[in-house]
């Protein structure tokens, strides 16, 4: 699965950024490489300003490694699939975090519920149902998580976020 992101997340980028330079692909098969992966790269393209994190672990091994290397968030950015509470505290934090991509589990759940109700009671269902993910930044982090979560966000974020 995180093969068929990266390969999504790259056509995207390419097409809908054609002047966007992808200078290398380091990929792991451990998601604690993350940190190894990002300072490797960093060493090989010091000027380099972002990194994909597949999810938030990978995500936040760069950040320990983009720290490490003495980028500043203003400069560096770090964008991943997967909204956890540790790179939600990274964002609110106005650190490295700069964009997520979202799932909706509970939207998933009830779609789900709701196909297979239909299709036990014998309705035409499509052959392919999505649930679109959420784009989570600074901008909407409380209004996302809250919409993920269905709980607001934790205080120690919301200080975060008014403090930075």
């Amino acid at each position: 699965m995180t093969n068929l992101r990266y390969i999504g997340f790259i056509a995207r980028m390419i097409a809908k950024y054609p002047d966007l330079q992808l200078v290398a692909a380091a990929g792991h098969d451990n998601p604690n490489k993350g940190q190894e992966a990002a300072q490797a790269l960093l060493a090989r393209y010091p000027t380099l300003k972002g990194v994909y994190g597949s999810w938030s672990i990978p995500a936040m091994g760069a950040a320990t490694a983009a720290r490490i290397n003495g980028k500043r968030p203003a400069d560096f950015k770090i964008v991943n699939e997967n909204f956890d509470q540790i790179v939600a505290a990274e964002m609110a934090a106005n650190s490295f975090i700069a964009g997520i991509s979202t799932q909706q589990p509970y939207t998933q759940g009830v779609t789900e519920a709701s196909a297979g109700a239909l299709a036990l009671i014998g309705e035409s269902l499509p052959s392919y149902i999505s649930v679109p993910p959420v784009r989570v930044s600074r901008d909407n982090l409380a209004e996302a998580y809250e919409k993920i979560y269905r709980i607001p966000l934790p205080e120690t974020m919301q200080a975060d976020l008014a403090s930075n």
